[in-house]
């Protein structure tokens, strides 16, 4: 068969009442419609029976034609079919598990449900199947999921964020759009319409940590924390009110080993791991005095555009931040923009993207809030059982195979198509939609296309003042 033909839109077809086949057997999901040869029926082509609920099917396979005498010589076709969906009452396409009754009659797929946008809440445009064939995805259905892009190094996974941030924005998409953003790709994809800000230079205050954030922190300066350790920086945390500083910390540390005997070595030990973080120039976007007075009501405004929400969307930048620290501050993010959305009871909604897998400390299962979606692009990413998905090129049968599991219905049409995407292709999973649609997104402007950071500002802030101070201090010689 042809897999491409399963997956790529076919040509539309006029609505029509011809009756093109009836079921006459079914078995363990496996239904057998015959229909005749002038049907002209084809691998791929969608079907709609009969029945309450209409029932949607796409042609898998052909057995040998016979003649049947009772129709004239014309010949009979045994075509197998498999169900993928359901027929909304509003005329949209849907997932959703029935067969067709034994005798029901199928029709082509009317062209009104190949538009895709039937149903959709507020559907925004990707990209395009075909000349005049747009590619919207649902906006309000990436709140409360999770939305994976996923595909090989440089298939074009940071272009298809662009994309659809923009169209969000143009779309006027009420939430706030935040791009954590680790390689600094993104300086000039979305205009004015979003705030660069660079974590190095703008701060984040150790106050907005949660207990396991500070420990994960500390962990970098001296390895894993003792059971003690914990302990010792819970009871640190909690002497503590409001904003505080890394140096407030290592107070705080000090005063409580004075006051215990028993866990006096746990406390100094704490308190050394403060001042490891003070002295290592990695960790001054946290420590230093930026950080520090940064309020909360500034961290909102400055990384979620909060209370104006002008510009209406945030690059947050990690690239001159020390690889090694990129994920914890990217899942930091994360989880401040969760709390954005819950706190705020659904009234301030956050959609996050993130570019690459540095978030490999996030649990992309556990976005429940209906005011909170994220958008993560990376390699080798598993699409979540309820979120949208973009699968771009992947090559190798075995990563292949990993992405798309045994029990999807397609999986096996699927992963014949993978390998061949171009750059600029993608295949779009919709679990409200039956079938994946492959398209090309929507080209970006030049001066929009993510592009790696490579400006020798691009180096840690200590090495470039050591630069910069070299060069001052050398023996001044006539050129």
């Amino acid at each position: 068969m042809s897999a491409t033909a399963r997956i790529e839109r076919p040509a539309a077809a006029a609505q029509t009442s011809t009756v093109l086949g009836r079921v006459v057997a079914q078995s363990s999901g496996r239904t057998v419609i015959a229909s005749r040869l002038s049907a002209g029926l084809r691998m791929g082509d969608r079907l709609v029976f009969t029945g309450a609920p209409q029932v949607l099917a796409v042609v898998t396979g052909f057995e040998a034609p016979m003649t049947n005498p009772e129709l004239s010589d014309d010949d009979v076709l045994f075509v197998e079919v498999r169900t993928v969906g359901l027929l909304r009452a509003d005329g949209s396409a849907g997932r959703g598990a029935a067969q067709p009754s034994m005798g029901a009659e199928c029709f082509r797929l009317p062209t009104s449900v190949e538009t895709l946008d039937a149903g959709m809440g507020r559907a925004v445009v990707v990209g395009e199947r075909g000349p005049g064939a747009p590619v919207p995805i649902d906006a309000s259905a990436i709140l409360g999921r999770t939305m994976t892009v996923t595909g090989d190094a440089g298939t074009g996974k940071s272009a298809s964020l662009a994309v659809l941030m923009r169209a969000l924005l143009v779309d006027g998409f009420p939430a706030r759009l935040v791009m954590i953003d680790p390689e600094g790709t993104f300086s000039r994809s979305f205009g004015r319409a979003a705030s660069v800000v660079d974590v190095s230079s703008s701060g984040l205050p150790i106050s907005i940590l949660t207990l396991e954030e500070l420990e994960t922190l500390l962990a970098k300066v001296g390895g894993p924390l003792s059971a003690n350790e914990r302990y010792a920086l819970s009871r640190t945390r909690r002497a503590l009110d409001g904003n505080v500083s890394v140096h407030e910390l290592a107070k705080s540390a000090l005063t409580l080993s004075d006051e215990t005997t028993e866990l006096r070595t746990d406390f100094l030990t704490l308190a050394s791991r403060f001042e490891a973080l003070i002295d290592d120039d990695r960790f001054a976007f946290i420590c230093g005095k930026t950080a520090s007075s940064m309020r909360p009501e500034h961290l909102l405004q400055t990384y979620f555009r909060l209370p104006d929400g002008q510009p209406p969307a945030s690059v947050i930048q990690l690239h001159r931040l020390a690889p090694s620290l990129q994920a914890f501050v990217a899942s930091v993010f994360a989880r401040l923009g969760l709390a954005v959305s819950e706190q705020s009871g659904g009234a301030v909604p956050v959609v996050m993207f993130v570019d690459q897998t540095s978030l490999s400390t996030i649990d992309l299962s556990q976005v429940s809030s209906e005011a909170f979606g994220l958008v993560v692009a990376g390699q080798g990413l598993q699409p979540t059982a309820d979120g949208l998905a973009l699968l771009h090129r992947v090559r190798g049968a075995e990563a292949v195979n990993r992405l798309v599991p045994d029990a999807d219905p397609l999986a096996s049409e699927i992963r014949d198509v993978l390998p061949t995407l171009d750059g600029g292709e993608a295949i779009l999973i919709d679990p409200d939609y039956p079938w994946p649609v492959r398209f090309r997104y929507t080209t970006l402007p030049e001066q929009a296309i993510p592009q790696k950071q490579r400006s020798a500002c691009a180096q840690e802030p200590a090495a470039i003042l050591e630069t910069i101070s070299a060069s001052l201090l050398s023996t001044p010689t006539f050129s």
